[in-house]
């Protein structure tokens, strides 16, 4: 619960930038999933999500928080998808 309370404004600020997944034929952006403490960011290409990304780098640098890296992946449906660092 004290995550949620503390994440919150990262999340905020994701939802407000509509980088994610666009639903066809509306305004609706799912740019990610929350639960507990697991975050999966969605976006519909690269580039939204190097911004997300940037977006989370910042936050965490500013609340002094780290990202594990080994508990970190990617998955992509393009074959040509170049890794995101």
């Amino acid at each position: 619960m004290l995550f949620n309370i503390y994440i919150n404004p990262l999340l905020q600020e994701i939802a407000k930038k509509k980088l994610g997944y666009i639903i066809t034929n509306s305004d609706i952006s799912i740019p990610f999933l929350a639960y507990a403490d697991d975050i999966i960011l969605i976006s519909e290409n690269h580039q939204n999500m190097k911004e997300m990304l940037q977006i989370v780098k910042k936050f965490l640098s500013q609340v002094n928080m780290k990202l594990n890296i080994d508990k970190t992946k990617y998955l992509s449906n393009n074959e040509n998808c170049e890794h995101i660092t």
